[in-house]
């Protein structure tokens, strides 16, 4: 299938792929002006990741992002965001997306989805240490994660919100929504921005 512009649309597992410069859902969580390369709204299987991947490259090489930001950084942020919603999401409502800034300089990458308060509460504990760990610190802290007994049969123990953080160079942000669905949980929002000259 080719692709012949930011405009195609197409479905997936009764899901959607869009290319468009519309936000996501109603929900804020593209930065203001970007425009949207990619989007996809459903649930995450193994499948799913090998299309967006594809078509991450394909986009990558039509020049939709600014050549200082590496195509290497771009798919290792997006294989770590997608595997973690096939492995802690089976929400219809999960969103994974990749937009630009005007000058095209940052890319951002972003997922959302729903988790528990319990959830929710852990995420923030271990997205506050990692934001507040000095770049030269984080490969010391991935060594000792790698060392302990934390991680779960997918990997568990913040390790790819660790590799994340040091990817981006700290440009990671998050916040909890509210989930008009269930009352009960929250809207997990996380973007990560690759600049082309990191601050």
């Amino acid at each position: 299938m080719q692709i012949s512009g930011i405009s195609h649309v197409f479905s997936i597992n009764m899901t959607n792929l869009y290319s468009s410069n519309n936000n996501i859902d109603n929900y804020d969580i593209v930065p203001d002006g970007d425009l949207v390369i990619i989007s996809y709204k459903g649930i995450f299987k193994s499948t799913t990741s090998e299309y967006l991947l594809n078509w991450i490259e394909r986009f990558y090489s039509n020049r939709a992002f600014h050549p200082r930001i590496k195509l290497k950084c771009v798919f290792r942020v997006s294989v770590e965001l997608i595997q973690n919603l096939i492995h802690h999401s089976s929400s219809y409502d999960s969103v994974f997306f990749i937009s630009k800034s005007q000058d095209g300089s940052v890319c951002t990458l972003g997922t959302s989805n729903p988790v528990t308060t319990d959830q929710a509460t852990t995420l923030s504990s271990v997205l506050t240490v990692l934001m507040n760990t000095p770049e030269s610190e984080l490969r010391g802290l991935k060594k000792t994660v790698l060392e302990g007994e934390s991680r779960s049969s997918h990997g568990g123990g913040g390790m790819g919100l660790l590799d994340l953080t040091r990817i981006s160079c700290g440009n990671i942000q998050y916040e909890f929504l509210p989930w008009p669905k269930d009352r009960d949980k929250l809207l997990f929002c996380l973007t990560i921005h690759l600049h082309s000259n990191p601050p």
